[in-house]
């Protein structure tokens, strides 16, 4: 089995991270000093001790300040997380956003445990050894279930129906972006209301649906601008843009370069 940690770092350089997203989960572990953390629109004064937990596509944003804060930070696979359990609770803190979710978490008591299982975990990821794929996806599932236990019953206690179905609408959005698709569509073929949809598409993930389908969409023309040479209107039609004026000045207001720029500034 291989490992579903896209990356492990430990960092006490200064962070001016500005709202952003990522293509992946991220578990963030202050061990020392303090910083910054929004999370849409909540702001968070966070100390050594607190976990941040955000997931794909959910905007956040980290400050620091020079030798202040000392954290190891987690990047989970989306699709490879799934392995690690047939039991959808074990993914509650990534995937479920109800009402009351707060991104960041103080550990209180555990937090020498918690401290060492981020450490195990940058430590296999860093070290590779025999068999440290295994280990890590341990560990990772531990993780997990250790802070799904800091939220509130509610949380975790989820209707399996709803988050199977979310669950699956997620992975028709990640893996059919190209095609054209309107919230009346996607919600027919899953058999429910636009309207229900939704509202627990938001509720489960933090984002829309069509605010998550756009994010698949501009993350593959990212990966296409830097992995291959097609021209910019090939890319547009291949992610499901519906033209090349807009996708520009989407890509611009989203990641600050065009794509041509981004292109150049990410090539070897």
């Amino acid at each position: 089995m291989s490992s579903c940690v896209v990356s492990a770092l430990f960092s006490d350089f200064p962070s001016v991270a500005s709202n952003h997203w990522h293509d992946c989960h991220q578990l963030i572990y202050i061990a020392k000093g303090e910083a910054k953390i929004t999370a849409g629109e909540k702001e968070y004064t966070v100390k050594e001790g607190t976990v941040a937990v955000f997931n794909r596509f959910e905007e956040h944003s980290l400050f620091t300040e020079k030798g202040r804060c000392e954290r190891y930070i987690i990047r989970i696979s989306p699709e490879k997380m799934y392995s690690l359990s047939k039991n959808e609770a074990v993914f509650s803190v990534i995937n479920n956003r109800s009402e009351g979710f707060e991104n960041c978490v103080s550990v209180g008591e555990d937090r020498e445990e918690i401290e060492y299982i981020f450490k195990r975990i940058f430590n296999e990821y860093k070290n590779p050894r025999f068999m440290s794929e295994d280990i890590i996806n341990l560990y990772v599932k531990e993780l997990l279930i250790m802070l799904t236990r800091f939220m509130p019953p509610s949380f975790y206690e989820d209707d399996t129906h709803i988050s199977g179905m979310l669950s699956k609408i997620g992975h028709f959005l990640e893996t059919e972006y190209a095609s054209e698709h309107t919230l009346e569509s996607i919600a027919g073929r899953f058999s429910v209301s636009p309207s229900y949809m939704s509202h627990k598409f938001k509720e489960y993930t933090g984002v829309s649906v069509i605010k998550y389908l756009n994010n698949c969409r501009m993350n593959e023309a990212k990966r296409l601008l830097v992995t291959t040479s097609k021209a910019i209107k090939d890319i547009v039609f291949a992610c499901g843009f519906s033209d090349e004026t807009n996708f520009c000045r989407s890509f611009k207001r989203a990641n600050g370069l065009t794509p041509l720029e981004f292109r150049r500034g990410m090539k070897p």
